[in-house]
């Protein structure tokens, strides 16, 4: 008998992207290299039929070769496409609160005002985390784990940099969070990433040819230099706070920051257009 868990964790969801992920990815790169049509769809299916035992024997413990003998191929099949794919692809209907662990938790605005309290230390951290995982090869899932354990907090709970430390209780807890809410918070980031990207202008593209593109220089250098350049022009330090220009710039709130970073893009870019076209007379 397979008995199969009423819900995917985030931390199943990751353990099962670093068991098998690479194994998956490197099936279906030499299928998609394959020139022939038919012999394609025949190792598609086969795929799919390894797929579908290896998620089998992740959530029950029980090792490919016993399930083989206790289920057809038809059986996995079912299983994998009726029962394991929709637990691992929930649908939920987004909203800003959710229950979890006897708690709310609660989400922030999907857009930055004036008001919000978002400071542009947790925005800089959970931009740190995702780009670590992506250079890492990680899963989706574990972006959107980080960016949970950042965002996703009680009603006054502030953010705090030991949320992501190494083995820290909170991204323990967070590791039981069911799929379905991470759905939420993947829903709320992308969201709020559209938001960002509309309305302040650092994350355009230059209106210069020449210019710097802020996207391509992020991923080339990162968001702690992002952290540092804010820092270095001390806009946000604190008077006789004992705080040096880094923290100071990661209290500041996300909205100020960004506004102010933004308002000196679009200055240097009116400055050099401004340049350009007078060379051209």
């Amino acid at each position: 008998m397979i008995n199969l868990p009423e819900f995917i964790t985030l931390g199943q969801a990751i353990d099962f992207h670093n068991q098998y992920g690479e194994l998956i990815e490197l099936r279906l790169k030499e299928i998609e290299e394959m020139d022939n049509d038919i012999a394609k769809d025949f190792e598609l299916i086969d795929f799919e039929i390894s797929n579908a035992f290896w998620l089998i024997s992740y959530l029950t413990g029980k090792v490919v070769d016993e399930l083989q003998s206790e289920i057809t191929i038809n059986e996995a099949l079912d299983l994998y496409r009726h029962k394991i794919s929709p637990l691992f692809n929930p649908e939920r209907e987004y909203s800003k609160t959710v229950a979890w662990n006897e708690n709310i938790w609660y989400l922030p605005a999907q857009g930055l005002r004036p008001d919000s309290m978002m400071t542009f230390g947790e925005f800089i951290d959970s931009k740190v985390m995702a780009q670590n995982v992506i250079e890492e090869k990680g899963s989706k899932w574990e972006i959107i784990y980080y960016i949970a354990a950042i965002f996703l907090r009680q009603e006054e709970e502030f953010y705090s940099p030991g949320f992501l430390y190494e083995n820290s209780i909170r991204l323990e807890l967070f590791r039981s969070l069911p799929l379905e809410i991470a759905v939420l918070v993947a829903q709320w980031y992308e969201s709020f990433t559209e938001y960002l990207q509309e309305y302040f202008p650092v994350f355009s593209e230059s209106q210069i040819k020449s210019g710097n593109h802020i996207k391509s220089h992020l991923n080339q250098w990162g968001w702690v230099n992002f952290l540092k350049s804010v820092a270095a022009t001390k806009v946000f330090d604190i008077a006789n706070s004992g705080m040096n220009s880094i923290d100071c710039a990661r209290a500041a709130k996300a909205y100020d920051v960004l506004v102010s970073a933004s308002e000196e893009k679009q200055y240097n870019e009116a400055v050099a257009l401004d340049t350009e076209a007078a060379y051209k007379k």
